[in-house]
């Protein structure tokens, strides 16, 4: 046997006729077990989920004929308010599967006094209640359930969603357009929509029994997780951001199929991440949604892992007393062995020049010590290329430094560029300090370390105050050195002591003949005489500036129109006065406060500037500037800014007269009238 293969031998001893019969065995046991029990596995899951979509379907579809039927009979009579409130109260309370129904209007379409009507009729702890729908927080004429039906003419079901207007629970709404014969011809008149809560959805899905830990949910035709027995994702979490979240292709492709309306079985990963399951899914006609199965493949696959193991487990024990037979064959082959043991030893060292023993045992063996001495020479040589690519790398590193100082010398270069952008804006407080009559104060908060929006101030003459907030299009230095420009051009011209709307347009001609780059910037310049309260301005597309007077109410400054600087040659600006009284402030904004939002999507808005302004009524400029910056950014949290940021607040403290607002026809127009080049952007006016 010594000179025989070391093959031959373990292959005698160890891998017997015993051994490869029992590999066989297993493998084909557990591929034929597996095949049969996910077979049966995929039949009952999508036997389950057939009848559950049934048990679904049967629902909804009853809950459909409640509002068509409504529908039929509102096209074909007009029923009295009261008539109406009692057939909706008793439609409600008779149809199990309706949560709550409402026929709402067109404005005026029920009362010729009333905007909104819409009586809702709805079920909450276990009592009918009524109340009707509408107002300015419940706008429902611009909702999907309401606008849909409203211009497609068709019946939808809508995504799911919280109902804040109606029963405060988490619903889906079928909505139906009714129409009235005018003339002779069908004119719409308002949409009956009907509410099914998703609590009933969840009882009927968590009925599904799963094997132990196997569940059910539903799935909308948009991928948003209706139902299911993890509360955290439904709502809040769709087929597709999980399988963003988790980066698997296979859940994605899942997911379009499922919001495609098709039926099958998958392998995939189990939702909450925690072992394999096999997904089986089916479509709803209804409303388009899918009910899918979770079953864990661990679960599933118990029986022929147990099984296996069994076997795994006599096949271990056999191989043992195998191995033990052929331990003292073993050891008469490891004697060359350990020599070329001891020279790999010396080799280790560092001593490449170590001899490797001959070797007159089994062929394999000396094939192992002549391919260790192959070993031995490359080993040499990859000694000598691996110094040489040291030293590459050595270069390499010395260039990847040298780019740092580069990249260093840029942020320095920017952070100068800070400092100098800064600088040119006035930053000392007060600004006046010998006027007790004015209290100005502003700040500018870049996005980048440079921006593009601006404030200034400066005294026209010994009574009047001008004042000018702007944005650039864009951000970065190409808009800090725009901003710069439009900067140094308003002040030269307004300091000529014109009024504002002549300012804009002659500022907006410099800016027009030059404008390579095509960028345009936002403006609102106002001039306050400080004796009688009189402001006069003109905006060229900047947000509309909020005055808050002194008894804490926030109103807007009328509309001027004009579009912003550098957009069009040949532009209009007309102007406004209004007066100011003691303690009122004027509020200059960029549009950085209003559209900075959260990392969900949620904007500032107008809405939450006024009321945090408010907050600030008779307090100083200063003060009121950094409250509203410090609830911008306590909105934002941690989103970080997406554009820049500029707000201006001027405080009358002398007395003034009763408020009145009178428009002065100030249009002027730009010497040059010639129309904007063709690849000049067109930009809108807020204002």
């Amino acid at each position: 046997m010594r000179r025989r293969g070391i093959a031959l031998q373990l292959g005698v001893l160890i891998l017997g006729g015993s051994a490869v019969v029992l590999a066989l065995i297993v493998a084909y046991n557990y591929t034929t077990a597996r095949r049969i029990i996910v077979r049966q596995a995929e039949e009952n899951a999508g036997n389950l989920v057939a009848n559950t979509v049934g048990r679904v379907e049967t629902v909804l579809r009853a809950a459909e004929k409640v509002p068509e039927g409504l529908a039929q009979v509102l096209a074909e009579s007009s029923y009295p308010e009261a008539q109406l409130l009692e057939v909706l109260g008793k439609t409600v309370e008779r149809n199990r599967e309706v949560y709550g129904l409402t026929v709402a209007y067109e404005p005026y379409g029920a009362r010729a006094d009333a905007e909104y009507f819409a009586p809702y009729y709805y079920k909450s702890d276990g009592k009918l209640r009524f109340k009707f729908l509408g107002g300015e927080s419940y706008r429902y004429f611009f909702m999907d359930w309401y606008q849909i039906p409203r211009h497609t003419g068709r019946s939808i079901w809508t995504e799911p969603y919280f109902d804040e207007g109606g029963g405060q629970v988490v619903m889906s709404t079928y909505a139906v357009p009714f129409y009235r014969t005018v003339e002779g011809q069908p004119r719409f008149a308002g949409v009956i929509a009907a509410n099914v809560s998703l609590d009933w959805l969840e009882t009927i899905t968590s009925s599904m029994q799963l094997l132990s830990s196997g569940y059910a949910f539903l799935v909308s035709h948009n991928g948003m997780i209706v139902t299911h027995p993890d509360a955290r994702l439904v709502m809040n979490e769709s087929i597709f951001s999980l399988a963003e979240t988790r980066r698997d292709a296979g859940l994605r492709a899942l997911g379009r199929a499922m919001v495609q309306g098709e039926t099958g079985m998958a392998r995939t990963e189990c939702l909450d991440g925690s072992d394999t399951c096999w997904l089986a899914f089916a479509p709803m006609p209804a409303n388009g949604w899918a009910v899918a199965a979770m079953l864990p493949e661990s679960e599933v696959m118990a029986d022929v892992v147990a099984l296996n193991r069994t076997m795994v487990l006599i096949g271990g024990v056999g191989s043992l007393l195998l191995v033990l037979v052929v331990v003292g064959a073993l050891r008469s082959l490891s004697r060359p062995i350990w020599a070329l043991a001891q020279a790999s030893e010396e080799i280790a060292r560092g001593n490449f020049d170590a001899a490797v023993p001959r070797v007159d045992s089994p062929r394999e063996v000396a094939q192992l010590a002549d391919a260790f001495a192959g070993m031995q020479r490359e080993l040499k040589r990859y000694i000598r290329d691996l110094e040489e690519s040291s030293a590459a790398r050595e270069r390499a590193t010395e260039e990847a430094a040298r780019l740092a100082l580069e990249r260093q010398a840029l942020q320095r270069e920017l952070d100068i560029a800070a400092g100098i952008q800064q600088s040119i804006l006035p930053r000392t407080f007060p600004p006046f300090p010998e006027r007790t009559d004015l209290d100005v104060f502003a700040a500018m908060i870049p996005a980048r370390e440079v921006g593009g929006d601006f404030y200034d101030f400066f005294l026209v003459d010994r009574r009047r105050l001008g004042f000018v907030v702007g944005d650039v299009s864009g951000k970065g230095v190409p808009a800090a050195i725009f901003m710069a420009l439009s900067r140094t051009l308003l002040k030269a011209t307004a300091l000529h002591g014109l009024p504002p709307g002549e300012c804009l347009s002659r500022v907006n001609r410099l800016l027009c003949r030059e404008n390579g780059s095509e960028m345009f910037v936002t403006v609102f310049y106002g001039i306050l005489d400080a004796e009688n309260g009189i402001l006069e301005y003109a905006n060229a597309g900047h947000p509309a500036p909020l005055l808050l007077r002194r008894s804490g109410e926030v109103e807007r400054l009328p509309r001027t129109g004009g579009i912003a600087l550098g957009a069009l040659e040949g532009a209009e600006y007309l102007a406004r006065r209004s007066r100011v009284q003691q303690g009122d402030t004027v509020f200059v904004f960029s549009d950085g406060v209003t559209e900075s939002m959260t990392t969900d999507g949620r904007f500032f808005g107008e809405e939450r500037l006024e009321s945090a302004l408010a907050r600030f009524a008779g307090a100083p400029a200063a003060e009121m500037v950094e409250g509203v910056v410090a609830a911008v950014r306590e909105f934002a949290g941690a989103q970080p800014p997406h554009d820049d940021l500029a707000v201006l607040a001027v405080r009358s403290a002398q007395p003034r007269q009763r408020s009145s607002t009178e428009e002065i026809s100030a249009r002027t127009r730009c010497s040059s009238a010639t129309p904007s080049s063709p690849g000049r952007r067109s930009i809108g006016s807020p204002m």
